[in-house]
């Protein structure tokens, strides 16, 4: 299930600028692309501290802490959050900040920055640095996945189950370390006979008796049917490029999906 989206769903409150005064760059450590860069990381730090930004870096220390680390960072007053790394620590982040008022901003750093690609920032960070400020805030809607026993997960950009969730379970990560998103391609090369599409607002999905099916979201395994899905409003503030921002803009004349 994709986060397939109506205008008035996701970019139902258009924001004119931010203004922030404290900001928090969580960055994921073992995403090989910062951790040869941290350079760049320290540049936007100087570039939002010449904006009058007081701002400073903060490392993910576990797998799922990301977003226990935003709602603290926003506890202690920071009023702008900037995900480094790529689409699952951009996932766990965004989890952690949902129907808050702060803006979370991209600064791709992972393998295959779906998010950035798909709202056409720049995905190479020293640009995505330099653009960060020129930035704009619109609120959008999330997905909410949950998984039977387990607490409900959210996604920005997808969640899926079955063919792209075992490409996911079945990922060499030496090689998605080694060559990036063409780790995905490798993963799933098999055989599709077609495909139907359906718009909605929720979703559930069950396997059958005896059977074992993924899901995934963002990217990262999220475990096994049964599952529901469903669409989560004005649940985030997400800084965008202002020519994406236009272009999205355009469509609010777009009868609203159903």
């Amino acid at each position: 299930m994709a986060n397939e989206r109506c205008f008035a769903d996701v970019y139902n409150v258009i924001l004119e600028s931010f203004r922030a005064k404290r900001a928090a760059i969580i960055y994921n450590p073992v995403a090989r692309s910062l951790s040869r860069n941290m350079h760049l990381l320290e540049r936007a730090v100087a570039k939002l501290t010449g904006e009058g930004i007081e701002a400073h870096l903060v490392a993910t220390t576990a797998p799922r802490s990301a977003g226990l680390q935003a709602r603290r960072e926003i506890e202690a007053g920071c009023d702008l959050i900037i995900a480094a790394g790529g689409d699952g620590t951009v996932n766990e982040i965004a989890d952690g900040m949902l129907h808050t008022r702060v803006p979370l901003a991209i600064l791709p750093g992972g393998t295959a920055n779906v998010l950035a690609r798909e709202t056409r920032m720049s995905t190479n960070l020293a640009k995505a640095v330099e653009d960060l400020m020129g930035m704009r805030p619109a609120r959008i809607a999330a997905g909410s996945l949950r998984i039977a026993g387990s607490e409900p997960r959210s996604f920005l950009c997808m969640a899926g189950a079955g063919l792209d969730a075992e490409i996911v379970y079945h990922l060499n990560l030496d090689l998605k370390a080694a060559f990036g998103k063409f780790a995905y391609y490798v993963g799933g090369f098999s055989r599709m006979s077609g495909y139907t599409a359906l718009r909605g607002r929720s979703v559930s999905c069950a396997a059958a008796p005896g059977e074992r099916i993924f899901a995934q979201v963002d990217g990262e395994l999220a475990g096994q049917l049964p599952l529901t899905a469903e669409l989560v409003p004005d649940a985030l503030t997400l800084l965008v490029p202002p020519a994406y921002l236009a272009k999205e803009q355009a469509l609010i004349d777009v009868p609203a999906c159903a």
